[in-house]
């Protein structure tokens, strides 16, 4: 596995043999093909756009229920844990998009 993104709270890896892209975070690790990991970075789209709206004074004190598209999985976080999980998310789709336009070329 080839790590793509980690922080404190987990990290996304890809199979350099079968492509399919691994989302840990704390005790829930989420696999996905390729495919499935972009539709779960639009599911996060959302939220990215709510989340700057979030008064951060009570940041710790709020948790989030993220209903996710896969096999009904729900991620119950705080402000933090989303926080770093929209970053995961989002640094590891960069990643994925720029080797899909190098390998295209």
């Amino acid at each position: 596995m080839k790590i793509l993104d980690k922080n404190n709270y987990g990290l996304i890896s890809k199979c350099e043999c079968c492509d399919e892209v691994q989302f840990q975070f704390g005790t829930c690790i989420l696999t996905f093909t390729k495919e499935e990991f972009f539709e779960f970075d639009e599911f996060f789209d959302e939220i990215r756009k709510d989340i700057k709206h979030v008064n951060c004074n009570d940041n710790d004190k709020r948790q989030y229920i993220v209903k996710t598209t896969r096999n009904n999985t729900i991620l119950y976080l705080s402000f933090n844990e989303l926080k770093a999980a929209i970053s995961l998310v989002t640094n590891a789709m960069l990643l994925l998009s720029l080797n899909d336009m190098i390998e295209v070329k």
